[in-house]
């Protein structure tokens, strides 16, 4: 399974003066918004599994791609990945519909994208002012 998260640059305060400004802000959001659907993910595991043993959770990750930072759950962790989410050819033979983890993670991270990228740029406008 995977989740991208990007971010949209437009409207005129990220029209390019911005990132003069404060190099680097754009990429912080991205990296603290992966960071957060990593973080929901893995409660979201935690919670809900009936039995945890962790090994699933070893495997997500992020990683880079040319559409910028990717939550992903491994080349291992997408062997079963499928059917904990409900989306394989054998949830719909079973009674276990799956855990829904990545569309909840995903719904959360959509939720809260304007609180993350405020507190990152409030972080980084507090290290210039040197805080």
């Amino acid at each position: 399974m995977r989740m991208t998260v990007s971010i949209k640059k437009s409207g005129p305060f990220l029209s390019g003066q911005f990132e003069k400004t404060m190099p680097g802000v754009i990429q912080a959001i991205d990296e603290a918004g992966a960071a957060f659907a990593l973080q929901e993910l893995n409660r979201l595991a935690n919670q809900d599994f009936q039995n945890p043993t962790g090994k699933y959770q070893q495997h997500l990750q992020l990683s880079t791609t040319d559409l910028g930072l990717q939550v992903n759950d491994g080349p291992l962790g997408a062997i079963y990945g499928a059917w904990l989410e409900g989306v394989a050819s054998r949830n719909k033979r079973s009674r276990f519909k799956g855990y829904f983890l990545w569309r909840r993670a995903a719904q959360k991270v959509r939720i809260n994208t304007i609180q993350i990228a405020n507190q990152t740029v409030q972080a980084f406008v507090a290290r210039m002012n040197g805080r």
